[in-house]
Order: structure tokens, then sequence, then C-alpha cells
């Protein structure tokens, strides 16, 4: 940070002649006034002196052979005009939950790297100081302007990726107590999600906690959540679930596949309870639906992400706001498997809406009543229903049965066929364990037809 100086030289004379004309210099502030430890230099005629940036006094001495003498000074500042040379610095933030990131300077501009001909460059700020979640999948440019101690300026630009999880979303690092075991990414440009998990295993086939991988966020109210399950990759499970906390032990519903053929569901209908898991065939329904009404949710698997399938109608007592998301479960203690998930939807409704049946016209179809009575019922109960008969004929060659469960979502009694006809069925009960039990119709192409029935000792 210096400067070449070519001293200009005065004019001087004298009536027996100039013997001596010579100078000296010393660093001063702006008004000339002398700074502590700034010494004159030696006296010199060389013209051309190197001068560091700042204010200096340049003193003239003329004598004559008597050594009659005379002095002059004068101020010259060196000034630097050459701006510092930043280095920027690309940068990538990932969301987990957050709605927005600030951005640390550090993330952007390399201070060791920026250098200035005069020494120190200083931060003066960036263009954009944080990033928000909505931004997810793009590269945000990011001006960032620095200066000199002399205030020469000059700008970097860095380029932040945003990646992570959309927004309201989040995967702990340890997903449902699984320490240290949950990965989790999503493919904004395929609309994709990832879970990897190791470690996320439970041997307890009735357990009354729960080890897994999770992508996931809230829901207030009624609503459904559906996901496809393109890729099982390892030893293990994956699908969707309602919980109504992050709890290993919280009340839950959950659907997942393994990616080969078979399906599973669970639930857990108190908190700390033991949960109750059933598995049966996939054949080829890769698309996952669960649904909340109130206290009354759904189970349902599709191939097509259209026409649904019923798993499961459950009661289970939830608070308003509960989690939901995408899972993985591991199959064994050791190892990892991997997870995709296309297709993820959160739907928030008033009421539950029964998956309907691409095809059917079911404005035009005559909508089925039941009754179930007397209720609650100790001995026996009956079954009556009406149009059934006119449906049955709207919908021939489509399957329609009248199923009762118990509930844990088991299978206890199915109404044969030929018994529809005849528009009121009895039920021997007497044997059944005292709870609640669920009677529905379903019929392809018709929202399923449900009733509680209260079996008491």
């Amino acid at each position: 940070c210096q400067a070449n100086f070519i001293v200009p030289e005065p004019t001087a004379s004298d009536n027996c002649a100039v013997t001596v004309l010579r100078y000296r210099h010393r660093q001063v502030d702006e008004s000339g006034n002398h700074i502590p430890g700034a010494e004159w230099s030696s006296w010199s005629t060389n013209p051309s002196i190197i001068l560091d940036a700042g204010f200096h006094k340049i003193q003239w001495q003329a004598k004559d052979a008597a050594n009659n003498q005379r002095k002059c000074a004068f101020l010259v500042r060196i000034q630097d005009q050459m701006q510092p040379t930043p280095v920027c610095l690309d940068a990538t933030v990932t969301f987990n939950s957050e709605p927005e990131i600030l951005l640390n300077i550090n993330q952007v501009w390399d201070e060791v790297a920026s250098i200035d001909n005069c020494g120190e460059v200083y931060f003066v700020g960036m263009s954009q100081n944080k990033v928000t979640c909505d931004q997810l999948g793009t590269i945000k440019p990011i001006t960032v302007t620095v200066e000199d101690a002399s205030g020469n300026t000059a700008e970097c630009n860095s380029n932040v990726t945003v990646s992570g999880l959309p927004c309201d979303f989040s995967a702990p690092a340890d997903g449902v107590n699984c320490a240290g075991g949950n990965q989790a990414a999503y493919d904004p440009d395929a609309d994709t999600y990832t879970i990897t998990s190791e470690g996320c295993y439970d041997p307890n086939y009735y357990s009354t906690t729960d080890a897994l991988g999770y992508i996931g966020t809230t829901l207030c109210g009624d609503g459904e959540v559906i996901a496809q399950v393109t890729q099982v990759v390892g030893n293990g499970w994956a699908g969707i679930t309602m919980r109504e906390g992050s709890s290993s032990s919280d009340k839950m519903l959950q659907l997942m596949i393994d990616g080969v053929s078979m399906s599973r569901r669970e639930l857990r209908q108190s908190s700390g309870g033991t949960a109750f898991a059933h598995q049966f065939p996939t054949q080829g329904k890769n698309w996952l639906r669960l649904t909340r009404s109130g206290n009354t949710f759904g189970a349902y698997h599709s191939a097509d992400g259209t026409n649904w399938h019923a798993v499961l109608i459950t009661n289970i007592p939830m608070t308003n706001c509960i989690e939901i998301g995408m899972i993985t479960a591991n199959s064994s203690p050791s190892g990892s498997m991997t997870a995709t998930f296309e297709n993820f939807e959160v739907i928030t409704l008033s009421s539950l809406q029964a998956p309907n049946i691409q095809g059917v016209d079911i404005a035009s179809s005559p909508q089925p009543t039941l009754e179930v009575y007397p209720n609650p019922a100790k001995s026996e109960a009956w079954i009556q229903f009406n149009q059934l008969t006119d449906l049955s004929e709207k919908l021939t060659g489509r399957e329609m049965t009248v199923e009762v469960y118990n509930n844990m979502g088991q299978l206890v009694y199915e109404v044969p066929n030929e018994a529809l006809e005849a528009q009121r069925i009895r039920l021997d009960v007497a044997s059944w364990l005292p709870g609640m039990y669920l009677v529905q119709i379903k019929a392809d192409g018709q929202p399923v037809i449900s009733k509680k029935l209260i079996v008491s000792d």
C-alpha cells in the first residue's frame, strides 16, 4: 500500500549562490499535525521516494555558503484507490421444519482468501441475509460487499442452494425412537421423498413402543394423507402414519408395505398400550391412504391411486392436532433400508370423505341405509337395510359385502351373499366379547356405510 512519489523541486536563489538544496519528509494527519512516533526522514536530494498511503509533510531546505538557510513545506496525500479482491463461497442450506434460515457471513464469504493491497478486507453487507422454505429447490444468488481501510468497495457473488424438506415438514435425526438412525431427503424436481433408516427395529410384534424412520408434518382437525411407495430397498417396511405425537408409545394408525408382496396395518388405541398388527397380501396396491373424521380413522390401499379398497375402519380417540407422514421400519436390528415415496398429499377435510371408485356414477346410484338394533345388544342384534337389492342390480358383477369388525379392526363376521336379499339379518352376539363393533356395507363404487354396534355384558 505504497506509491512512488516524485518530489517537486522548489525554486531557490541567493545573492551569493545556493550551496545546499535538500528535503526530508514525515507522516502527519490530514491537518499537517505531527503524529506521535512518525519521525522525520533523513535529508535527501533524490527526487523519487516511496510513501505509504496517508498524509505526508515534505520540507525543503536551502543554504548558502555562509550557512544561511531558509525552509518551506507542503502536504502530500497518498491515496489508495485500488479495490479489494473479495472471495465468495457457494453454500447449501438444508431445511428441516424451519420457516427460514439466517445466512452466516462465513457461509458466503471467505475472509481469509479475500485480499487488499493495503491490508485487511472488511465485510460490509450482503444482498439477502436469509432464505425461506418456500424457496426450496432454487439456487439463490447472494451479492457480498466488502471494503478496505481506505473505503474502496468491491463485490462478489455466492450461490446458495436451498435444499431439505418442504415448509412445515420435519425429519428428526432420531426418527421415532430410533437413535441417530433416520435420514430423510426430498427432491423438489421429482417431488419424491426418501427415508433411509438404520436400527429402527422393534422385535416385539405387539409392542408398546415404535421404532421408525419418519418424515412428517402436523394435521389439525379432519383430513387425510396419501402416498405411493414406489421403492423399498433392504429388509423392512415403508408406509404412512397418523400419530397423536412424536413419542414412541403414542396412539397411532399406520399402513405399510414391504415392497415385495405383503402389507401391514398397525394401530394403538391408548397411549402406552399394545400395538395390534395384521399382515395381508399387497396384491400390487402400493398407494396408501389414511383418513380421519373426528375419532374415526380409516386405512385404504390402491393399485392406481383412484380405486381404493378399505383395509380398516376403527375408532381411536386422539387430540385435535396430530402428526402425520411417511415412515420406515427395519425388519432386523442391523443393516439399513431405504424407501422412496411419490404423490404424497395432505388433504384437510371438514369431514371424512370415503374413497370413491372411478367409473361408477354415485349420484345416480341408490344409497343403502343401515340400521342396527337393539343397540347396545346382549344376545342378539338385527341388521336392517333398504335399497340394497336395487344397488345390487345397479352394480351387477361388482363386489358387495356386509361385514362386522371388532375394535381392533379384525373381521369377526361376514354376511353370506345369499342373505343380502333378506334386507334384515340376525346376528347372534351372545358369545361375542363386550365392546364396540363396526358394521359396514361395502359396495364397489359407493362410499362405505358404517354403523357402530355396542355389545354389552
